[in-house]
């Protein structure tokens, strides 16, 4: 039997004695012609009405932030596997350039409001979190070996002539760490110990 597909409109044949089947097990015969096409039938459609029952504005910054519970670990908002603030920028603004992604001007992950969403590197977000002072410096480094009071006193010890092997072998710090420390490409932020 020839029938149409449901979500392509191509046709497609059902061998009959598949569809007795499907009929006396309860089931309905296929409506679509390819599994790919039954997965995109259950997909569900974003509108811009289906954001806005999903937020909650924010009066003071004019953010509309996502309530919806579905979060990324990083604290996104979450539609599917897609970002809430990029299905929102999708819905209101038009589709995104290949290369390009959905930057907040906000800081606030939680934000769908396209007007505080925009189209970027992933070197301009880079630049927005170092000029707005977002990254993770000294100790909140995840992989850093000193802390703000050890890099003060290594400071202090630098005033002085000092072998960095030695110092290396009894603090136990790698080499390198040292180096950078002495050099002042690490720990910028952190005056001398006096």
């Amino acid at each position: 039997m020839l029938k149409q597909c449901l979500t392509c409109g191509s046709d497609f044949e059902v061998a009959p004695h598949y569809e007795n089947h499907q009929r006396r097990n309860g089931r309905r015969a296929p409506s679509f012609c390819s599994l790919k096409c039954h997965a995109k039938s259950r997909k569900r459609i974003e509108t811009k009405e289906s954001i806005f029952n999903r937020v909650i504005p924010e009066p003071n910054s004019g953010c509309w932030l996502w309530m919806d519970g579905a979060t990324f670990l990083r604290g996104y908002g979450r539609i599917g596997s897609k970002g809430a603030h990029v299905v929102s920028y999708r819905l209101f603004c038009g589709p995104t350039e290949d290369g390009l992604i959905v930057r907040h001007r906000c800081d606030n992950r939680l934000c769908v409001n396209p007007d505080h969403l925009s189209l970027g590197t992933h070197l301009d977000n880079r630049n927005d979190c170092v000029s707005r002072n977002r990254q993770a410096t000294g100790s909140k480094i995840a992989r850093s070996i000193l802390n703000e009071a050890m890099a003060a006193k290594l400071k202090a010890i630098f005033e002085y002539p000092v072998n960095i092997a030695s110092l290396s072998r009894k603090t136990g710090i790698p080499k390198q760490a040292l180096y950078h420390l002495k050099a002042g490409r690490t720990w910028r932020n952190v005056p001398c110990e006096k």
